[in-house]
């Protein structure tokens, strides 16, 4: 981090900050029983100020020499409750677990793209047609979450099948590969559809039937996948025409499994 830069900043101005606590700092702390605080990027010290006249031991850390020598100026009855300590914490972290509370409002950090565990290998599944199946896993993660794919490469840009599981970033992603693993083997070794007795097309195998939905963006004519098999909406509607019960189920769905927590589906 840039000592030099940060220092000026400090000294090219009479006062950067305005002097009261952060309001979030005073929200989530105020009902806090006192312990060790750590104020993380201290500035001109009215982050640590709040805590050390509430009982807190507040270490205060800052790479500006200026900001420091004015926070303690500015704050000589919290001597004995706080420490003023000049450190670069991206080049020494702090050990894990020396503070009750940490406050991190105005700390610069350098974005650093979080990596992904390296996906586990392809997997075969043989369908209950013969069909052999390869999929490839595919981790993605979102701001608000982890998800894992299974996605079966075809000739067809359409065609094949893909299974996926949703969780939370803290999520064991082994877990959920073997979820979504248990998930793929699990419809694939089903079929919905068949060849049709006579002719061309496809019939219901049984009372139900799942898929998922391919739409053109420019407007052109709805698909639907069943079995790993890209179907027009006609011959989806032919199939559908061939049962001759007087009930089915029909789901149709983007074969993702959302097992975040509640707190998280809430965000």
């Amino acid at each position: 981090m840039d000592t030099h830069s940060w220092d000026e900043m400090y000294r090219s101005r009479e006062r950067v900050f305005s002097g009261a606590p952060h309001a979030v700092l005073v929200a989530e702390a105020a009902a806090l029983p006192p312990g060790r605080a750590l104020d993380v990027g201290c500035g001109e010290g009215a982050d640590a100020s709040w805590p050390a006249g509430r009982g807190w031991q507040v270490t205060a850390v800052d790479i500006a020499p200026t900001a420091l020598q004015r926070a303690a100026a500015a704050a000589p009855d919290t001597a004995g409750h706080v420490v003023w300590t000049r450190a670069d914490l991206t080049a020494a972290p702090p050990p894990a677990g020396a503070f009750d509370l940490v406050s991190v409002h105005y700390f610069p950090l350098r974005y650093q793209p979080e990596r992904l565990p390296v996906a586990p290998g392809p997997v075969e599944v043989v369908g209950l047609d013969g069909r052999r199946h390869v999929l490839r896993y595919r981790l993605w993660r979102a701001p608000t979450g982890i998800s894992v794919r299974l996605v079966e490469e075809c000739e067809g840009a359409d065609d094949g099948f893909e299974f996926a599981v949703f969780s939370d970033h803290d999520a064991d992603v082994d877990e959920l590969a073997v979820r979504v693993r248990a998930e793929a083997e699990a419809e694939i070794a089903r079929c919905y559809v068949e060849p049709a007795l006579q002719g061309a097309g496809w019939r219901l195998t049984g009372e139900e039937i799942a898929g998922r939905l391919i739409a053109d963006l420019e407007g052109g004519p709805v698909r639907v996948v069943v079995d790993g098999r890209t179907l027009s909406w006609d011959e989806l509607g032919e199939a559908l025409a061939s049962y001759e019960g007087w009930r089915f189920r029909l789901a149709i769905d983007a074969s993702l499994t959302d097992v975040r927590s509640d707190a998280a589906k809430a965000q």
